[in-house]
């Protein structure tokens, strides 16, 4: 601003005198949760939030009488006593009041603060406000007022903490972006435009991105999703207020864009696609099976030095597989009409799918051993005694001799608190590659006559 209109100008504190000068913009903040209209009401989010709840108690409920099948009601009476009574013995009885209040705390302050926190935008500057009940806005400084004279820029940026999750799609990309206002002596302010409506304004439509949920490209790359998200910012009432209030001539406030720098288009990485597909099958695969046969196991478990070989071996197979692969394309070029170029394989990406690759694969390998070893073997079983003790079942006869003994699990399974010299009898198999299954259904019968928990 030149020094001779500077000079003419009011003192500050005149220029915002009167809040509802004409021309000025007046703005309210809104929390990120509701500066979108939400995909289902908040009726149905209730209703869908009392079903969870309803469901998670039910399956407590039904865990506990299957853990606890013979206790009855005053049983069940007795246990909440116990629970209560060393609570108050270990002074811990205020807990939950002190989960109540932080709660509360927390929604309250949420509260308060969209409620009173307002902006105001004139052609003399910008001024915000927060007033709270009791002068608690005096804590968090946020009452501020600026004059014109002193902003030197107006720039767009994005939040750099929130670009993993733009590109997640798990925050909308204009909550990431923000506002500075460059003052002198270095200052600056940095204001959230998509979160500042006028009080009257309903809640914003939702920006839904050109790429598809089912896509495995970032859900926002792509020019046609960059020029639907530079119309919303460039819509944003603090965005439009401040191109017609603030007297600088190269305040144009271009949409920052959105980070590109992990932007892999993943539908152009058939190697990593594939390893990621086959992480996904073997985990589910290998969970169905845990899930349908519940009773049969190895007769030594794998341990995590056994699973580390299985996973890290069955990578090598995969990275060999990819250089034959490579191999063959680069002896038998044959780009079909109209195919994209190849892009360079994505390391990061391929690196994470690997670390999916063995986590699955080291969850599930035992039942994956289990059933194929079993594979044209189910009439094979033989059921034999075995005596229980130290961490092991041991066979008991001369005709089981050649069975090797079963590996109890630890003190986290029932099984392990069977008491020692008890007998049951276990179907046995030996299945292919010299592995031996058991069937541990007797077991957990004999844990429950035994009284064990």
């Amino acid at each position: 601003m030149p020094p001779e209109l500077a000079a003419t100008q009011p003192a500050p504190a005149e220029r915002f005198a009167n809040p509802s000068h004409k021309g000025e913009d007046v703005l309210v903040y809104r929390h990120a949760i509701s500066h979108e209209v939400p995909v289902v009401s908040l009726r149905v989010q209730w209703l869908l939030l009392g079903g969870l709840v309803v469901v998670a108690l039910a399956f407590v409920a039904w865990t506990l009488l299957r853990t606890y099948p013979n206790v009855g009601w005053e049983g069940w009476r007795a246990m909440g006593a116990d629970v209560v009574q060393k609570m108050r013995e270990k002074d811990a009885a205020w807990l939950p009041c002190l989960y109540l209040f932080v709660w509360a705390s927390f929604w309250g302050m949420r509260w308060l603060w969209n409620r009173h926190l307002k902006l105001y935008i004139t052609p003399q500057g910008l001024r915000q406000e927060h007033r709270m009940p009791l002068g608690l806005h005096h804590l968090f400084g946020q009452n501020w007022q600026i004059d014109w004279s002193e902003v030197r820029s107006i720039t767009a940026r994005r939040d750099a903490a929130r670009s993993a999750d733009v590109l997640n799609g798990n925050v909308n990309p204009m909550a990431s972006a923000e506002i500075v206002l460059q003052l002198s002596k270095g200052r600056q302010r940095v204001l959230r435009p998509a979160f500042w409506f006028r009080p009257g304004d309903p809640q914003r439509p939702r920006l839904r991105s050109v790429n598809g949920v089912w896509s495995m490209s970032p859900l926002w790359s792509g020019p046609d999703n960059h020029a639907r998200l530079t119309r919303a910012f460039a819509d944003l009432r603090l965005v439009r207020a401040l191109q017609q209030h603030a007297p600088l001539s190269d305040v144009a406030l271009p949409w920052p864009g959105i980070p590109n720098s992990l932007s892999t288009d993943l539908n152009r990485q058939p190697e990593v696609l594939t390893l990621f597909g086959a992480a996904g099958l073997v985990f589910v695969v290998g969970l169905i099976l845990m899930v349908a046969a519940p009773n049969v196991h190895l007769h030594v478990s794998p341990g995590w030095v056994d699973r580390a070989a299985w996973a890290v071996g069955t990578l090598a197979l995969w990275a060999a597989a990819w250089q034959v692969w490579q191999r063959y394309r680069a002896a038998h070029p044959a780009p079909a009409p109209g195919q994209l170029p190849a892009v360079p394989l994505s390391k990061p990406a391929l690196a994470f799918a690997a670390v999916l690759w063995m986590a699955a694969l080291a969850f599930v390998i035992e039942p994956l051993l289990v059933h194929t070893a079993l594979l044209g073997r189910a009439d094979a079983w033989h059921t034999h005694r075995f005596a229980l003790g130290g961490g092991w079942a041991k066979p008991i006869g001369t005709d089981a001799a050649h069975i090797p003994p079963i590996e109890l699990p630890g003190a986290q399974s029932r099984l392990a608190w069977i008491k020692p010299g008890s007998e049951a009898d276990l179907a046995t198999v030996q299945g292919h590659w010299g592995l031996w299954i058991f069937n541990d259904a007797p077991l957990r019968e004999l844990a429950t006559q035994q009284g064990v928990r």
